[in-house]
């Protein structure tokens, strides 16, 4: 039997391959027999193997074909969750994300975009505002980095990477027909009409409600507004002491013991004017739509300005003296002044009216500093005090027993406007869904079919023809006073028109100043008509289409759709 020969003989092209590669296997194997080798010396060995790096994806830069290796989309990984950290973007990511922030990595390479040290400690410094940090060490380690060059150098990355997008979209100018479009979309006009739920139809259904103690208590602990817990708190009240002294006791020989007797300069007496004048001297007859002083002058004011002047010097004379009396019925008597005592504490609003003392001035001693005189004298006409609280209490919310009328028709005004929004969801929930719409979908009426169900409701449907869905200076209609629910309306439905569909019946909307709940249903919309623009509103047009072309261009064209399209970028298979 002839047994075919194994061809041993070395070919005289393939030998070196092999050989070189069981070389280079056994030199790898070798290495890891001996040494710890890192992920990049592996990397190397691996090029070796294979004849070069593995490639992630192709694309085409200006200057001509260039590869995405395996190694810089790692990378690229690494930077897109720096990315998300520092600038809050998105927290995951896939693999086109990943592959766009490569692209752009290659394409700020080819641009030799570079972010010198001043946009780095701008940005630094920014932050440390944003995050009110005194230490720079405070920012880079909130991001987990071990030192502050280690996080220059990501950043410094990914500025790199944000001025590539600046740079590319400078270019964003949309042309004029763009513009007049985005004009006419942002001025579009609705149509709708609509029915009111007041929540005074309810007022006397709800007057036939009592509520249970514990939910009137819960009510009074934590549902009442601003305005309502104004009218029940009790006022700040305060006791208080004071000292008066005349114009007439300035002539007595007990004040003239201790008073200042020198005449005033007449510079002090320009000083004290200035200071005193819209206080002490205000013109009654002050007419704003007339040119007159608001205040007298000092030649209609005459001798009563030095008398005033030296009645408040006496008066600060007094409250140096008086800092550390204990005794102050002695002290008064001494002195030749009055002394009077409020023991039991008044009301912060009737401080003006008491007698002898009352101004509205006095009403600083309700939260000035306890048993501790005014600064400053308290001056009226002939009159100087000075006042001291003995005892001073501060607003606050009285037993709910001692209010609970008020109160439970507070709770009842609630009742109101719940019985209000109930009847409005009512209304909406009794609109039967269109054919073939799902449990979820929104109410579609024709606008007779809703004006149909109003009319069995007994109230009033309003409409409003076309209007802008927002304000337009040059054709917003003039609001009478009663009318203010026109404009809210239009905003409330303007903000939301795009999402909404003709026909549809809007959820109730809460008109919180009226009391009240709206249901509208839009009954068309359509874009604004472009010859009716104003020569001032181009320029808001062009704003606003650059504003939309830019968003486009960042949120899409820097996109990995945005930039596959722009640069021919390929993904490449390796599955071998």
């Amino acid at each position: 039997m002839n047994t075919p020969n194994k061809d041993t003989s070395p070919s005289t092209q393939e030998p070196e391959a092999p050989k070189n590669k069981w070389v280079l296997l056994g030199l790898a194997i070798f290495c890891l027999l001996i040494f710890s080798i890192s992920q990049p010396m592996t990397t190397v060995f691996r090029n070796m193997m294979n004849g070069g790096p593995p490639e992630r994806a192709r694309m085409e830069l200006p200057s001509g074909p260039a590869v995405i290796t395996l190694e810089e989309y790692r990378v690229a990984s690494s930077y897109l969750y720096q990315f998300s950290r520092i600038f809050s973007g998105p927290s995951s990511s896939n693999e086109e994300q990943i592959l766009a922030m490569a692209a752009k990595r290659k394409l700020a390479d080819e641009l030799e975009i570079v972010v010198d040290d001043s946009r780095i400690r701008e940005r630094i410094s920014m932050q440390m505002q944003q995050w009110r940090q005194a230490k720079y060490s405070d920012i880079w380690r909130s991001f987990g980095f071990r030192s502050g060059l280690e996080y220059e150098s990501i950043l410094r990355e990914l500025l790199r990477v944000r001025l590539l997008g600046s740079l590319l979209a400078s270019g964003v100018n949309p042309g004029p027909e763009e513009t007049f479009d985005q004009w006419a979309k942002d001025f579009s006009e609705i149509r709708y009409q609509w029915v009111n739920f007041s929540a005074n139809e309810f007022e006397k259904e709800a007057a036939e409600l009592n509520p249970e103690d514990d939910i009137l208590a819960t009510f009074y602990e934590n549902d009442l507004d601003y305005q309502q817990r104004s009218q029940l708190e009790n006022e700040e009240s305060v006791a208080f002491e004071a000292l008066v002294l005349t114009q007439d006791a300035l002539g007595t020989e007990l004040v003239q013991a201790w008073a200042p007797s020198e005449e005033p300069s007449e510079e002090a007496l320009q000083a004290f004017f200035d200071f005193r004048r819209f206080s002490l001297y205000p013109r009654d007859d002050a007419d704003p739509k007339k040119e007159t002083e608001p205040s007298l002058t000092r030649d209609e004011l005459g001798e009563r300005l030095a008398q005033d002047y030296i009645l408040n010097r006496a008066a600060l004379e007094l409250r140096s003296l008086v800092t550390d009396v204990e005794d102050l019925s002695a002290f008064a008597a001494e002195k030749g002044v009055e002394l009077v005592r409020f023991e039991e504490a008044v009301p912060s609003s009737e401080l003006p009216e008491l007698e002898r003392v009352g101004s509205s001035t006095l009403r600083e001693i309700a939260f000035a500093e306890l048993n501790k005189w005014l600064g400053e004298p308290i001056l009226k006409e002939n009159t100087a005090v000075l006042a001291r609280p003995t005892e001073q209490n501060a607003r606050a919310m009285p037993e709910l027993a001692e209010v609970r009328e008020s109160v439970v028709d507070f709770w009842r005004e609630k009742e109101q406007a719940r019985l209000a929004r109930e009847a409005a969801e009512a209304f909406v929930a009794a609109i039967p869904l269109a054919e073939g719409a799902l449990e979820g979908d929104p109410a579609t009426q024709t606008s007779e079919e809703f004006a149909s169900a109003v009319a069995v409701s007994g109230r009033v449907i309003r409409v409003q023809d076309w209007i802008c869905r927002r304000m337009r200076m040059v054709t917003d209609p003039h609001w009478e006073a009663d009318e203010k629910v026109r404009p809210w309306i239009r905003n409330m439905v303007g903000a939301k028109a795009e999402e909404l569909l003709d026909g549809e019946v809007l959820e109730p909307i809460e008109n919180a100043r009226e009391g009240a709940y709206v249901v509208v249903q839009l009954l068309g919309q359509r874009d604004a008509n472009r010859e009716k623009m104003w020569p001032g509103e181009l320029d808001y047009a062009r704003r606003t289409a650059r504003q939309e072309a830019l968003r486009r261009f960042w949120d899409e064209g820097l996109s990995y759709e945005g930039l596959a399209r722009a640069y021919k970028i390929e993904k490449v298979s390796n599955e071998n």
